[in-house]
């Protein structure tokens, strides 16, 4: 209840500060339904998307997310995600990040492919997602979630 408590005062504190968010994006098979930043209860803070699926494959598909590294943006963090035929949406997550900067985009690449080794592309799906706290807020993120925000 507290993490739902906190994400609900940075959303409100985020729409009072006038950020804008990325919009979400179309693409041939997925749309972005929701995309943003989550505080971790053990520590650091993580990206947080979830997706419909507008064209399915007659199987499987096997999606790998590259989330941009706020420490380096050379060295994407990385997920796979297998998304069963029928499936009508997904949610993914980042490993956790413990430094971040403040009022940034970061972009989430996504490449769908039809096989298990990952050797058949069928599309991809790009998302920024913003990164945006009141300057106020960044010595109570860093003390109760251990992250540095600059």
């Amino acid at each position: 209840m507290r993490q739902i408590t906190l994400l609900f005062s940075l959303l409100l504190a985020t729409l009072a500060h006038g950020t804008s968010t990325p919009d979400p994006i179309k693409s041939e098979y997925l749309v972005s339904t929701s995309a943003g930043f989550m505080f971790d209860p053990d520590g650091g803070a993580y990206y947080a998307l979830s997706f419909d699926v507008l064209k399915s494959l007659p199987g499987t598909l096997y999606v790998i997310v590259e989330f941009e590294n706020p420490v380096d943006a050379a060295k994407p963090m990385t997920t796979e995600i297998q998304v069963q035929h029928g499936k009508s949406s997904f949610q993914t997550r980042s490993p956790s990040v413990h430094e971040i900067k403040n009022k940034q985009r970061y972009r989430v690449n996504l490449k769908l492919y039809a096989d298990a080794a990952c050797t058949q592309l069928v599309g991809t799906h790009h998302q920024d997602v913003l990164f945006d706290i009141p300057r106020q807020m960044k010595s109570q993120l860093a003390a109760q979630f251990g992250v540095t925000i600059k």
